[in-house]
């Protein structure tokens, strides 16, 4: 089926593997480009607490003061490699939300 051009796409939307591979989520942000192409990459866990201690005992930190955000029935938690380079971590969850 193929998309409707004048449907606004949906501003989260996450790929899983079925066999229980790595998930990869995208967000549309408001941001314009300001120089290179930018990736921001949202990576599925399923423990959002070990995988964040895990981030900080490799060198990484949690970004901001409240870096955990739910919004359109995704959440997610902001953290950073040890160049500052920022991801993101989300949760599993057992279905995806609607695009309402």
């Amino acid at each position: 089926m193929e998309p409707d051009p004048s449907e606004a796409p949906p501003a989260f939307r996450c790929l899983q593997d079925p066999r229980g591979g790595v998930g990869l989520c995208f967000q549309r942000v408001p941001e314009a480009k300001i120089v290179k192409n930018r990736v921001h990459v949202d990576v599925v866990v399923a423990d959002l607490e070990h995988v964040t201690d895990f981030v900080l005992a490799l060198g990484g930190s949690v970004r901001g003061a409240s870096p955990d955000f739910d919004e359109g029935g995704w959440r997610w938690r902001t953290v950073a490699d040890p160049e500052g380079n920022e991801f993101c971590l989300v949760p599993e969850r057992s279905e995806a939300p609607s695009d309402d």
